[in-house]
Parts: structure tokens; C-alpha cells; sequence
């Protein structure tokens, strides 16, 4: 009879020798990037909220009557001639847009996005 041969793996974590100051750059890099993806999205994806008013002293003709209200836009371009806001806004299929809020933002006075979505 031939003897049986047997083997055993062994699986242990990877353990990295990692002083204090290393685990404090990792620590801060992770939560600067964060961060920094937290404020890009805020600053450029397009949120839309929904908001239905109900109330007795509303005429009966603004029974249905849709609103979109665009604000804070800061001379930011969502595409090319603003063509995402825009196709938000056809979907939304609104009765009246009203432009309010920053417009044009303090750092970068281009009026051109303003301009491009207004036409």
C-alpha cells in the first residue's frame, strides 16, 4: 500500500507593518477624496425635487398646473447648451419655468450658460 500524502493550506491576512503617521496620510487621503467627490456632486448633478401644494385658496385653474423652478445655477453648463437641464425640464412637461437664485456665480461671471438656457 502506498502511503497518502495530505495537505493543508493556510490562510492568514496580510499583515503590513504600517507606523502611526502612514495610517494618519491614508486616513486623511481617504476622507479628502471623499470629501472631494461629496462637493463635486453637489456642485454638478442636477437635482430634481417634487413638491405638491394643496390648498382650498387656490383658483380652480391652477387645478394641474405644473411649475419649474430652476435656482442656484452658478454659471454651471449641464452639457452642451445646457442640453441636460433642458431635456429635465421638456420631460417635466411645465406650464410656467421660473429662473430664480444665483445665476451667475461670483468666482466666474460667464453669462453664457445663463444665456444658452434662456434661449
Amino acid at each position: 500500500m502506498r502511503p497518502r500524502k495530505a495537505y493543508a493550506i493556510i490562510c492568514t491576512p496580510l499583515r503590513w507593518k504600517v507606523n502611526k503617521n502612514t495610517k494618519r496620510v491614508v486616513i486623511l487621503a481617504v476622507i479628502a477624496i471623499g470629501l472631494s467627490l461629496f462637493l463635486y456632486g453637489e456642485n454638478n448633478l442636477i437635482t430634481v425635487m417634487r413638491v405638491n401644494v394643496e390648498s382650498s385658496k387656490l383658483p380652480h385653474v391652477f387645478d394641474g398646473y405644473k411649475i419649474v423652478h430652476l435656482s442656484d445655477l452658478h454659471s454651471k453648463e449641464f452639457g452642451r447648451e445646457q442640453k441636460r437641464l433642458v431635456i429635465i425640464i421638456e420631460n417635466e412637461n411645465p406650464d410656467l419655468i421660473a429662473i430664480t437664485g444665483d445665476l451667475i456665480d461670483s468666482m466666474r461671471r460667464d453669462i453664457e450658460p445663463v444665456l444658452s438656457l434662456v434661449k
